[in-house]
């Protein structure tokens, strides 16, 4: 057991190494602004990250979890309040009328890269009635640009007839107020904090890089996780297995987060020591063999150190815009908040044709 444990640590303490030398910025330096192409990679990389772990067992709440994730103040909750427009026939539509949630990743991933690169252009800065001077700004203004491209309908899903590039200071007081009301807020502070990293070009050039060796590095463990019991055990078989030790895994990891930090050797062996001493409670071995079982859990333990001890905010802030804003968005928001909004529509469309004829 101490020789295939001793061999276990090695190659994971090797793949450790290699995954935190990623993390750290470089002096390389660009001007401007990354392009929506360059997002797109970025958000892609996420993805993967997101779908190789869920592969392997951990859920979506384990890996904001791990990554330890922020969902501070993104600037909303202002105080004005426009004054509510509808009529009779309109209220059961927007009753019913479910926010138009992304079907899938690879949609909201569409749908980030849009808004960023609709918030680049000249029309949708031309006709925006907000400022743009500050990281959070931008990250502001791509949320704003979200809601009207995809979620600001009266009852219905925007279209291009609803003028969503134009963001008048009426629609930005509104969506405060809906933001500030809404259980689905800290979805939406983490799009804007994704889009607020994207603000500098020097720091997005880094983390990119970091978080492409990290999908990189999560996609090889998640490899060799399958690689160990291929051929040995039957598929429900190895998922049941994945489930259970990915459960624990985590669990021992959240219990000892606050010295995950010190040694990573120290913490995938002890990681391997409590899992095996659970495991053995369950009558696990008369299934599964030792070494398998050992050597499967250092993989997970590997793969929730780097997660732990991520230092790429991109990447936490990129997990909540996508993998866990699909995930969570319908039961976070309610009908009667989205009818809220709603009902300011038709008021607020005559602001945006007011302001794209200059009147």
């Amino acid at each position: 057991m101490k020789k295939i444990i001793s061999f276990v640590l090695a190659v994971l303490l090797v793949l450790s190494i290699v995954s935190s030398k990623a993390l750290p910025v470089s002096a390389a330096t660009l001007e401007g602004t990354p392009s929506a192409d360059d997002v797109e990679d970025v958000l892609d990389d996420i993805i993967s990250i997101s779908n190789n772990l869920k592969s392997v067992g951990f859920s979506i709440e384990d890996i904001t979890g791990l990554l330890q994730l922020s969902e501070g103040s993104a600037g909303y909750g202002a105080d004005a309040h426009i004054e509510n427009i509808g009529n009779e026939n309109t209220i059961q539509a927007l009753y019913n009328y479910d926010g138009n949630p992304p079907s899938s990743d690879a949609e909201q991933k569409e749908r980030i890269v849009d808004a960023f690169a609709m918030a680049l252009s000249v029309p949708a800065r031309n006709y925006y009635q907000g400022s743009l001077m500050t990281a959070d700004e931008l990250g502001n203004f791509v949320v704003y640009l979200y809601l009207s491209n995809y979620v600001d309908g009266p009852g219905r899903a925007p279209t291009m007839n609803d003028l969503p590039y134009i963001i008048t200071t009426y629609d930005i007081t509104a969506y405060n107020n809906f933001l500030s009301v809404s259980n689905a807020a800290s979805l939406f502070n983490g799009l804007s904090s994704f889009a607020s990293s994207l603000y500098s070009t020097s720091t997005f050039v880094n983390d990119a890089a970091a978080i492409s060796d990290f999908s990189d590095d999560i996609a090889d463990l998640a490899a060799l996780i399958y690689a160990a019991g291929n051929g040995v055990y039957d598929a429900e078989q190895l998922h049941a297995a994945y489930d259970l030790i990915s459960d624990k895994v985590v669990w021992y990891t959240n219990q000892n987060a606050a010295d995950i930090n010190d040694d990573v050797e120290v913490f995938i062996n002890d990681t391997i020591d409590y899992v095996h001493t659970e495991l053995a409670a369950l009558d696990f071995y008369s299934t599964y063999s030792e070494e398998f079982t050992s050597t499967v859990t250092g993989y997970y333990a590997s793969m929730a150190w780097m997660l732990a001890t991520n230092t790429v905010s991109m990447l936490n802030f990129g997990i909540a815009a996508v993998p866990m804003f699909t995930y969570s968005f319908t039961g976070l928001l309610a009908n009667a908040t989205l009818a809220g909004l709603g009902y300011t529509f038709s008021s607020r469309f005559s602001m945006r044709l007011s302001a794209l004829y200059g009147l």
